[in-house]
């Protein structure tokens, strides 16, 4: 008997009805408008209540039943959407960071980097900062570059390195590195026959004035430097023009 009775609901278009309105409803949950799952969603409850109270039980047997079809159903709705919101997770692109940048800027560059403390003048503060020399071995060409994280002192600490980058230079070129060419090459470039460039990039992640900007510019240029400031607007432009 209760075999005939499962026979019945397998064959009953009812069954199918909603089985096929559930399949739809999670097919189209990754293709279309998530209002056309909730809409195909809620015709399978309909039509599967319909079958329930078709059958000719009780009323509370059939609420019941119908309750528990709901539960199952809303469950279904709960794991599209959850599925929907970890795809749209995973598609978001977070900006990168001025620290991930100061990273990854220049990778055809061989990059030495430190990190260094600099004692402000005026109350002794620490600012820790990453001091880094780029070797160009194809233009045979080497420039500085640094990263000033957030503090109050960073304009302090970009006059501090107009003075400061040839020893810091210097220190550097201790190291001595070969590049350039190819493996097989007979010789390769030696980094002592780079030339410095004159060019210094400055990440810094506090804001400068325009005023403190042009003062920095001044210094530098006097020192026969040029000198390059990015921030979060750099950072932002990055990720703009990446996301075209």
């Amino acid at each position: 008997m209760r075999t005939e009775k499962i026979h019945k609901l397998l064959l009953s278009p009812i069954t199918w009805g909603v089985v096929g309105l559930t399949i739809a409803a999670i097919t189209f949950s990754g293709m279309v408008s998530m209002n056309i799952s909730y809409i195909l969603l809620f015709s399978a409850f309909l039509v599967g209540c319909f079958g329930i109270f078709r059958t000719g039980k009780r009323i509370l047997i059939s609420i019941i039943f119908c309750l528990l079809l709901g539960a199952g159903l809303a469950l279904v709705l709960y794991l599209i959407n959850d599925h929907q919101q970890r795809q749209i997770t995973q598609n978001i692109v977070k900006p990168p960071t001025l620290r991930e940048l100061f990273e990854t800027d220049f990778p055809k560059t061989l990059k030495f980097s430190s990190d260094t403390e600099i004692h402000t003048r005026y109350d002794d503060t620490i600012v820790k900062i990453v001091e880094r020399e780029y070797l160009d071995f194809e233009s045979k060409s080497k420039f500085m570059g640094f990263y000033i994280p957030r503090s109050i002192h960073s304009y302090e600490v970009c006059e501090y390195l107009a003075g400061e980058y040839r020893n810091i230079m210097k220190r550097m070129d201790l190291v001595k590195v070969k590049g350039g060419g190819m493996p097989t090459d007979s010789a390769q470039t030696s980094s002592d026959d780079l030339t410095f460039s004159g060019r210094i990039y400055i990440y810094h992640e506090d804001d400068l004035s325009l005023q403190q900007l042009a003062a920095l510019e001044r210094l530098y240029n006097s020192k026969g430097l040029s000198v390059i400031f990015r921030s979060h607007a750099y950072m932002t432009l990055r990720w703009l023009g990446d996301k075209k």
